[in-house]
């Protein structure tokens, strides 16, 4: 097992599209529940220490562009070998720094398309011709504020061109959700 794509807190869902684009909600920090990391920034030199109060930030839709793609936060016991465990034989869950993931960037920083409120969590691309095709690729997301989004991209992917809400009143919390396509 290999980490494919670093930096994400709780990424609840990943979607593969039909054009083999992949896309992922990270749930962003809570407050309190775990700031960003003392001595976080390029370079490798934070530690597992943390800021508090800590900040809550929104929750952030990437666009995963290939292995190493870094979502933005921070994990110091990957991001530097000198955070060790274990007092009586200290030692670090990795055998290789990754210095990215001490750098943190908060939500909607340098590689999220797009921000939501509220936590958002399962994915889907639909794929059906319904609507004249009008819907087609578009990402549609659950959240717990009781909407359904959807989320319109660019022709090639890279950048959230509008979204909106799609649906509310769909269920308490909703974790999920499904989309068909035509066969």
């Amino acid at each position: 097992v290999q980490v494919y794509a670093p930096g994400f807190r709780n990424a609840y869902d990943v979607v593969l599209t039909e054009s083999g684009r992949m896309y992922s909600i990270d749930n962003g920090p809570n407050g309190n529940w775990g700031g960003r990391p003392v001595g976080e920034g390029p370079g490798g030199n934070c530690t597992n220490a943390q800021y508090e109060p800590s900040v809550t930030y929104h929750d952030s839709l990437h666009h995963i562009t290939g292995r190493g793609y870094y979502g933005g936060h921070a994990n110091p016991t990957r991001g530097n070998l000198a955070n060790t465990f274990n007092k009586s034989n200290p030692q670090s869950p990795v055998s290789v720094a990754n210095p990215i993931e001490c750098d943190y960037h908060p939500a909607g920083g340098q590689a999220a398309l797009t921000t939501f409120g509220t936590s958002v969590n399962g994915m889907v691309e639909y794929r059906a011709s319904n609507f004249g095709g009008a819907m087609q690729g578009d990402l549609l997301a659950a959240g717990f504020n009781d909407i359904i989004y959807r989320v319109k991209l660019s022709e090639d992917g890279t950048r959230m061109v509008d979204k909106d809400a799609l649906f509310a009143n769909v269920a308490d919390i909703p974790l999920d959700v499904t989309a068909q396509a035509d066969h």
